[in-house]
Order: C-alpha cells, then sequence, then structure tokens
C-alpha cells in the first residue's frame, strides 16, 4: 500500500498528460525527463522502435568497434601459457582477412540475449521480491529503452576508441586506472559501470518503478540488482574463458 501511495503521488501530475505521445518523443524524454517519458509510455506501449535501435546501434557499433576489440583479444591472449604465439599471430591474421561485416551481423545478437536476460531477472525482484504487477514485454521494452543512454556512451567513446587505437577508454573509475587491463575484475567492472551505465541503471529503475506500480528506490534497485547480475555473469565467464586459455586473471 505505501509503495503504490507513494508511487501514485509522485506520477500523478505526469500522468495527466501521458496521453498517446510518439514512440520518439518517449526515446527523447528518456534522457530528459524519464519519468514523463515512461508515464507516456506506459500509456502508449510499443517495443518495435527500441528493439530496432538496439540492433541498429548494436550492430554499428560493434562494426566499426571490431578491429580494437580483435587486437584487445590478441593482446590478452599474449601472455597464455597454453596457446603459443605463432598460432595466436595466425589466428589475429584469419580474423582481420575476414573484415568486419562478420561482426556487423553478429554484434546485436549478444546484446539482445543480454536484455531478455536481464529482463527475466528485473521480472523476478519487482514481481515476486517487490510484489509488482505487469508483464514481460513491458519490462523488456523499459530496459530497451533505458538502453539508449548507453547507445549515446558507445557514440561518445568510438571516436575516442579510434584515435587512441585501443579498446581501454573508460568514461567512469576505470580511467583511474590507466595501468590496468581486463585480465583485472575490478578494472573490468569499473569499466563497464561507467557514468552511462549508471545513468542508464537510474532511468532503468524509474521506468520499473512505474511500471510495476512500486516506489522509485524499489525501482532502481531492481535495476541495479539486474543489471549487476548480468556484468557479474559476464565478466565471470570472460574470466573463466581466459583462465582456461592459460591467461592469469586477478581481482585488482
Amino acid at each position: 500500500m505505501e509503495s503504490n501511495q507513494e508511487n501514485s503521488f509522485e506520477s500523478e501530475s505526469v500522468a495527466q498528460t501521458a496521453t498517446e505521445t510518439s514512440i520518439w518523443s518517449i526515446i527523447w524524454n528518456v534522457f530528459v525527463a524519464p519519468t514523463k517519458a515512461f508515464m507516456s509510455f506506459k500509456a502508449s506501449p510499443a517495443i518495435l522502435i527500441p528493439l530496432i535501435l538496439l540492433v541498429i546501434f548494436g550492430s554499428l557499433l560493434g562494426g566499426i568497434q571490431a578491429k580494437y576489440n580483435r587486437q584487445l583479444q590478441f593482446d590478452l591472449l599474449k601472455t597464455s601459457t597454453e596457446i603459443p604465439q605463432e598460432i595466436l599471430v595466425q589466428r589475429m591474421e584469419e580474423s582481420e582477412k575476414e573484415g568486419n561485416l562478420r561482426s556487423y551481423l553478429i554484434a546485436p545478437v549478444p546484446l539482445v540475449i543480454m536484455s531478455v536476460l536481464t529482463s527475466l531477472i528485473a521480472w523476478f525482484f519487482g514481481g515476486v521480491i517487490y510484489g509488482g504487477k505487469t508483464n514481460f514485454k513491458s519490462i523488456w521494452s523499459v530496459n530497451l529503452l533505458a538502453l539508449v543512454i548507453t547507445y549515446l556512451g558507445g557514440i561518445i567513446k568510438t571516436p575516442l576508441i579510434i584515435a587512441k587505437s585501443s579498446m581501454y577508454v573508460s568514461i567512469g573509475l576505470a580511467a583511474l586506472y590507466p595501468n590496468k587491463i581486463f585480465t583485472s575484475f575490478l578494472y573490468t567492472l569499473f569499466y563497464y559501470l561507467d557514468a552511462f551505465m549508471i545513468w542508464s541503471i537510474i532511468v532503468m529503475g524509474i521506468g520499473f518503478g512505474i511500471i510495476f506500480n512500486i516506489t522509485r528506490n524499489k525501482g532502481i534497485a531492481v535495476a541495479a540488482y539486474s543489471s549487476l547480475i548480468m556484468i557479474f555473469l559476464f565478466i565471470g565467464l570472460s574470466a573463466f574463458g581466459l583462465s582456461m586459455a592459460g591467461v592469469r586473471y586477478t581481482f585488482f
């Protein structure tokens, strides 16, 4: 009861203006007025455009950054005790010959999968733990809408990556660790939890609060839990893969 009253009081004035709104207005308001954006979305839900944007931006950023991602993988595996250097060089050369077309096509796939998994986790926390009521489509849509903020971060970082010829570009705490690499758990965590990811989590939480009809704080907690679980899972899988390849992985 308390959560319903708090959320309803906070969004009552916004709800009065949340009539039929175009998805492009909603996306714009995700940046400048997230409460208004998600009240408008709740009144006029749409998932197709946010999903298309995920695929387009994921493809573009993945393709443009493919060269630097390949170099990153090569640099990490150079310290491997399992893979001979000549094999690494051969794989690098073969990968370069393939070009970036494959990266443009494949890059959106893991992003879509991760957004679905994040939404499923959010469904559990918001619905089971906090007792909110909504459907998976709405949860996924809020996730996709919040991701437009991470696209902005990717767009801003890409020219810096190109200028530096390296993926080691961060707009967050990872910038305080210039000599660390992705074999450090702490560096990797800071790298993914940059300013745009934190902004995206907060905005996502505002959206979850509205669609689950729970308090804003609980909505942000749902967004934080689901996002952090996915980040830890991704880092864990990466650490496991590097360790299996004979690369030493550390906490710091």
